[in-house]
């Protein structure tokens, strides 16, 4: 009887709560699907303006001024005063030869010199002193006192191809002298230009080689930033442009000119020459360095633009989400051409939108937002 009792128990405890299951699940039932948090989303009006797009080019940096530093005549290296990477400054003596040799032959030109001025001193003496007796001689000469022998011997005494002679013998002296002073001149090699030594081929002791400049001297006050230009670029730029260059790993864009510009294309490539002169008396730029130059391509003047980040691509199609009512409205836009920051729209979206430009990853359009910078709700 016990047992009877206890089934019958549990089968009523069983019942009451398949009933009280029934019921909670008709109470979820009739509360429905819980609604999306809004999106979080930052916006920005679409504004009107202008655009210049930008190319970027590579290419290197070369030297303003490169000079192979040839002497003048060749001998042994004495003295060498300048190693690579040294700074120098114009007329500053970069090498010594031996001059021994030379200093002789200038003792011996000397002797030569000032025995000639001694014989031109007393040659004059001599051709005035025959302009004197000419006279006479003519009139010896007309009375038969004297032959014509001795008559010519005096005309050509006095004559003035005999100054003419003596000078010249002057000259030829001081010339050997002048030559002589000029090789001991030449002993010393001097920097034509101001800049830094970018090679050295020569060390004290060694002769110098006509086919081997000792010295290489760069001038690197400016550097020049080297890049190719297509045809359509070419024509967008003149000397005298200022460009924007940025150099290997430096942060910062410097300001640069556009200096040269080739008249004629580089037969292998097709492309054109351009040099962009950028400043560099900190001489931080080293020839070899590469660099990006910024050239403008494109320009639209009073266009609607929006920041890039505004875009998206979605199913393929460039995509603008705008604020309305506090929910997200999708628009297809036609874009245009871009700088840095921001997006010329063709289509689309007008000047004054309300567009969002964070968070938009995130909608396909109708989703309630909170804007974060006090736009509409």
């Amino acid at each position: 009887m016990l047992k009877k009792y206890t089934a019958f128990g549990i089968s009523i405890l069983l019942g009451m709560t398949v009933l009280l299951s029934g019921c909670g699940n008709t109470a979820k039932e009739t509360q429905g699907p819980a609604p999306k948090p809004a999106v979080t989303v930052t916006t920005a009006k679409a504004a009107t303006g202008n655009i210049i797009e930008m190319s970027s080019l590579i290419g290197k940096l070369k030297p303003n001024k490169t000079v192979n530093v040839a002497p003048k005549m060749q001998g042994r290296v004495k003295k060498v005063n300048f190693d690579v990477g040294d700074n120098v400054h114009a007329g500053d003596v970069l090498l010594k030869m031996d001059d021994s040799d030379i200093q002789n032959q200038i003792k011996s030109a000397q002797a030569a010199l000032d025995m000639a001025q001694a014989n031109y001193s007393l040659n004059m003496q001599k051709y005035k002193q025959a302009e004197a007796d000419m006279a006479r001689y003519k009139q010896l000469y007309n009375e038969g006192a004297v032959t014509q022998q001795q008559y010519e011997q005096a005309k050509l005494a006095a004559s003035p191809d005999m100054v003419k002679l003596y000078k010249a013998q002057l000259a030829q002296a001081a010339e050997g002298y002048n030559s002589s002073k000029t090789a001991l001149k030449n002993t010393t090699v001097t920097s034509p230009i101001s800049g830094v030594v970018a090679a050295r081929n020569i060390n004290p002791g060694e002769m110098i080689a006509a086919t081997m400049p000792p010295f290489t001297i760069m001038d690197n006050s400016n550097m020049l930033a080297e890049v190719s230009l297509t045809e359509d670029l070419l024509n967008k730029v003149k000397t005298g442009d200022k460009v924007s260059v940025t150099v290997g790993g430096e942060d910062k864009a410097v300001d640069g000119v556009v200096d040269t510009i080739a008249p004629v294309a580089n037969q292998q490539t097709g492309l054109f020459p351009v040099g962009i002169r950028i400043a560099n008396k900190e001489g931080r730029f080293k020839a070899g360095m590469s660099v990006v130059v910024k050239l403008p391509n494109n320009a639209r003047v009073g266009v609607v633009m929006l920041p890039k980040e505004a875009v998206t691509v979605q199913n393929m199609v460039n995509t603008v989400f705008t604020v309305k009512d506090g929910k997200a409205v999708r628009h297809v836009v036609k874009t245009g051409i871009s700088d840095d920051k921001n997006l010329e729209i063709i289509s689309g979206i007008k000047a004054g939108d309300e567009v969002i430009v964070k968070g938009q990853n995130l909608l396909s359009g109708g989703e309630k937002l909170r804007t974060e910078n006090g736009g509409s709700n």
